[in-house]
């Protein structure tokens, strides 16, 4: 989880190194006489530690003399309050939280496969003797004649302990796997539904047959037993009578 969060942090870092660099060529402009934006001075480092949150204000701007560049620095300090502290480290923590979320919802299935490696490499290093006398290709569970028991009466009058299957039927619930229920519901219901319009279908088709013939109207189906007329009848008695 640390890695793929790293991952992610490491393609955003573009866009800060890219800011970082734009206002450290910027303060080392306008207050060239502070320390840490002088000329043997890191810049990238003093910005890097400014967004963090050391930007001594009444310092470097309000006692400091930064004539004839006064209105620029602070024209600069407040882009840069804006742009770094407030809108690009909210954008690292949403995208750290965005894969925690992400990460959170194929954990199940992670540590299913994690489990499942461990088990197998266990299994490869114990000795294939004991294996195969150990080994038991059946479990069985009484619960009913473990309780009668006097080992399970004596637990349950010392300990209160009472022996229970319910971890059997107990299973985590994982948004993976309710997600696969969901859909399998509502496939379940779509197929209902398109065989309720199948059926209805038939019908219609069986009352259109019906009229044909009674109106001597020729027709034929298609390879989907779709109906189509070949020949139109004009001439109608004046009398209909359907039975």
């Amino acid at each position: 989880m640390f890695s793929e969060v790293m991952m992610s942090l490491a393609k955003v870092m573009l866009v800060l190194i890219l800011f970082l660099m734009a206002f450290a060529q910027a303060f080392g402009a306008v207050i060239a006489q502070v320390p840490g934006f002088r000329d043997n001075d890191v810049f990238p480092l003093t910005v890097l530690a400014m967004t963090l949150g050391e930007i001594n204000f009444v310092d470097v701007y309000v006692e400091q003399d930064n004539s004839p560049f006064t209105a620029d620095a602070y024209i600069i300090v407040t882009m840069f309050m804006i742009v770094m502290p407030i809108a690009l480290m909210n954008l690292l923590i949403g995208v750290a939280v965005g894969d925690i979320d992400k990460i959170q919802k194929q954990a199940y299935i992670k540590r299913i496969g994690l489990q499942s490696e461990q088990v197998n490499d266990s299994e490869n290093r114990f000795p294939k003797t004991l294996q195969r006398r150990v080994y038991q290709r059946f479990f069985h569970i009484k619960p009913n004649e473990e309780k009668n028991t006097r080992w399970a009466r004596f637990k349950y009058y010392m300990f209160g302990i009472t022996t229970s299957v319910e971890f059997i039927a107990q299973s985590e619930k994982d948004f993976t796997v309710e997600t696969l229920q969901e859909i399998q519901r509502n496939v379940y219901k779509n197929k209902t539904q398109l065989s309720q319009m199948q059926h209805n279908m038939r019908l219609q088709q069986d009352l259109l047959r019906n009229l044909c013939d009674h109106f001597h109207i020729e027709i034929k189906n298609d390879q989907y037993d779709n109906i189509s007329i070949v020949s139109d009848r004009t001439e109608f008695p004046n009398r209909f009578d359907f039975v």
